[in-house]
């Protein structure tokens, strides 16, 4: 009898908090980002590694069977820039002015300029080389022989910088993953020399043998390597920078053939440790505002899977945005949309080991009622 009068006591007091509950996580996660659906709009077919341009308005990509593809999302202008399906890997600054791509007959290096419609080849600049998003700055990994300076196609030259005290024992030399903002820290990629069998993909999509890997923080000004600890065997994959560079996200595995996950560490913390943030069954891509963004594929379909969102603040509500099977997925600059692509199904080849055919879509957050 007493429980039973302890309880009938509590039970408004239960209402209460549940309620205060649901206004805490009100307050941190916009009721637009979760429990709708994002709206999906397709760009264009026949599509190979679609980026962002310059913010949200533009989109470039290789075409399989074209060249490289400029697409104005105001006006709908598919704006082709290149005539050979042989030009890859097309990147664009982060203002929009200029998309950089390799060209598939030299194998060099080539920008060309929106404003002007003219292209040229990017002298000095090879793979071995990384400029920084605003292209202020430039890395070699490698030594340039008699090049010191790329020339970018504004005219500017950027003198090499190096990266010297920066090599590990049983380490390939490292190379520059990602910039933080401002240009003074980057993220270096270290690959094992141990196990030549095994391939680990670069920032730029390239293959690199080794079997361990790991990242570590560089300071460009001190020519300083800071360590992060707790980091799992292999640690390269889609690394973040958020919360204006005082957080890094990037996944890794513990194992060969183990679950990946997603890591997590506070730059602002002495030593830099990394934590597991949490298991995720594929990709993933995160950004400050939204939260972390990421796809689960069906065991009965290798093709993409269900994109999940997780508030990084309050409760980390998690809800799908989309049922429907997605490959890849990057946010824009603000959060509000994921530049995704998905296979053609009905152009899947007969072959298992040829690529499936991909067409490019926006997905974009609803809109605060």
């Amino acid at each position: 009898m007493t429980r039973i009068l302890l309880l009938q006591a509590l039970t408004p007091l239960l209402r209460l908090w549940s309620i205060f509950v649901l206004v805490l996580i009100s307050s941190f996660v916009s009721p637009a980002a979760f429990g709708e659906t994002w709206a999906v709009q397709k760009i264009a077919d026949d599509v190979v590694g679609a980026k962002w341009c310059g913010g949200a308005g533009r989109i470039i990509w290789a075409g399989g069977s074209t060249g490289i593809h400029l697409y104005d999302r105001e006006t709908k202008a598919d704006n082709l820039i290149t005539q050979s399906w042989r030009d890859t890997d097309p990147f664009c600054s982060a203002d929009g002015r200029y998309v950089f791509f390799v060209d598939g007959d030299s194998q060099k290096w080539r920008a060309y300029d929106t404003i002007s419609a003219k292209t040229n080849t990017v002298d000095c600049f090879t793979k071995d080389v990384s400029l920084s998003p605003d292209l202020k700055v430039a890395v070699a990994h490698a030594d340039m022989g008699s090049c010191r300076a790329v020339k970018l196609p504004s005219g500017k030259e950027l003198t090499f910088q190096g990266l010297p005290n920066s090599r590990l024992p049983t380490y390939h030399p490292p190379r520059v993953w990602v910039w933080f903002p401002g240009n003074r820290r980057v993220v270096l990629g270290y690959i094992g020399a141990g196990d030549n069998a095994t391939l680990v993909k670069g920032p730029k999509g390239e293959l690199f043998p080794g079997g361990r890997s790991l990242i570590a923080i560089y300071d460009l000004a001190e020519k300083k390597v800071t360590p992060i600890d707790g980091l799992p065997r292999q640690a390269y994959n889609r690394i973040r920078i958020l919360d204006n560079g005082h957080t890094l996200l990037f996944g890794g595995v513990e194992s060969p053939g183990a679950e990946r996950a997603v890591y997590s560490v506070d730059m602002r913390s002495k030593p830099l440790r990394a934590k597991k943030y949490m298991h995720i069954p594929g990709s993933f891509d995160a950004h400050t505002r939204t939260g972390l963004l990421y796809g689960e594929t069906p065991e009965r379909d290798r093709f993409g899977g269900h994109l999940w969102l997780i508030a990084r603040q309050g409760a980390g509500l998690k809800t799908t945005i989309s049922d429907q099977l997605w490959e890849s997925f990057s946010f824009s600059d603000d959060g509000d949309e994921i530049l995704t692509e998905k296979p053609d199904i009905e152009l899947r080849p007969e072959r298992e080991d040829l690529n499936v055919a991909r067409s490019v879509y926006v997905l974009t957050k609803p809109k605060s009622k």
